[in-house]
């Protein structure tokens, strides 16, 4: 009987879990805009430092330089009134690691932070209000 529940539990979660990286709810035109403040904001950073994009690691308390790898298409919204954007993108560091940080997008389509979500596959948890 146990089975037959979980059977069924499972179907009521699974569109929860296929959207959990990407609103279906926000228009594809928003979408479009917060990937474009994005990818600016990469081109920026990664010009005003010798091509690699600066981020402080939470894990050796070090600023560590990335390789940008490219965007996730995924969006969705967090923090208290739905304030920002949330979208990722992947990295690698000089000596292969693997990073997908989450850039917390303003809805005036600014980042305004930028976030270790996890590292070489290992989540990296924190709180957006």
């Amino acid at each position: 009987m146990k089975q037959i529940i979980y059977f069924f539990l499972s179907f009521l979660l699974l569109p929860s879990m296929l959207y959990a990286g990407n609103d279906p709810n926000i228009p594809s035109g928003v979408k479009a805009k917060v990937q474009t403040a994005m990818q600016a904001h990469v081109n920026s950073l990664m010009a005003k430092n010798g091509g690699s994009y600066p981020i402080f690691d939470p894990g050796t308390r070090e600023v560590v330089q990335l390789n940008f790898k490219g965007l996730h298409k995924g969006v969705v919204v967090k923090g208290n009134q739905g304030k920002y954007y949330i979208s990722c993108a992947d990295f690698t560091d000089q000596k292969g690691g693997e990073y997908d940080l989450d850039f917390l997008v303003s809805t005036n389509f600014e980042v305004v932070e930028t976030l270790v979500h996890k590292k070489n596959g290992e989540k990296m948890h924190y709180s957006v209000h």
